[in-house]
Order: structure tokens, then C-alpha cells, then sequence
């Protein structure tokens, strides 16, 4: 009896869940560059939603292009040690035959 509860209470927890739909993802013209990067960005005066977005993406491409970073952009691919041991040795042999030595 007590399993059959069990069962029962699951499914009931489970169906609500299992019901809802995921939220819609915006689209890529109208995202918030703030949200995009984990920041929330108050709106000044009541200005519109509109206006609002239009204010973050010049902000956000003003900065980007003054800094040269652009946060969402994937992190830069690392090296593994033997590409950075071999720089090291091409470095190093440049450096010695720009002294002259063999």
C-alpha cells in the first residue's frame, strides 16, 4: 500500500514538470548584450524596452571595439606543452643565429 502511495505521489510531483515547456529563447537581434554576459542593465527615465536594447548594443559595441575583447567570444584555444616547447626552441634558435652563434 505504502508503495503504491509512493507511485502515486511521484507522478503527481512528476506531471507539472513534465508539462511545461521550455521558455522561448529570444532571438539573436533582439538578446541583451547585458543578459548575454550574466548583467543586468536598469532601464533610465522609463525609457522603452526598445530603446533600452538600442542603448546596450551601442554601449556594448562602443566598448568592444575600444577594448578590442569581445566577452562573448569563446575563450582562445591553449596551447599544449609540445607547441609551447617547440616556440621555445624556435625562439631560441632564432636568438642564437641573430648573435651569431652556431
Amino acid at each position: 500500500m505504502v508503495k503504491h502511495l509512493l507511485i502515486i505521489a511521484a507522478f503527481c510531483l512528476a506531471t507539472p514538470l513534465l508539462a511545461q515547456s521550455p521558455p522561448a529563447k529570444q532571438s539573436g537581434a533582439a538578446s541583451s548584450p547585458a543578459k548575454s554576459i550574466g548583467v543586468y542593465a536598469y532601464p533610465k527615465n522609463q525609457q522603452s524596452a526598445e530603446q533600452q536594447l538600442k542603448d546596450e548594443n551601442e554601449c556594448f559595441a562602443s566598448a568592444k571595439q575600444q577594448s578590442g575583447i569581445d566577452p562573448q567570444a569563446p575563450p582562445p584555444v591553449t596551447k599544449t606543452e609540445e607547441q609551447k616547447k617547440a616556440e621555445q626552441q624556435a625562439a631560441a634558435d632564432n636568438a642564437k643565429q641573430a648573435k651569431g652563434v652556431e
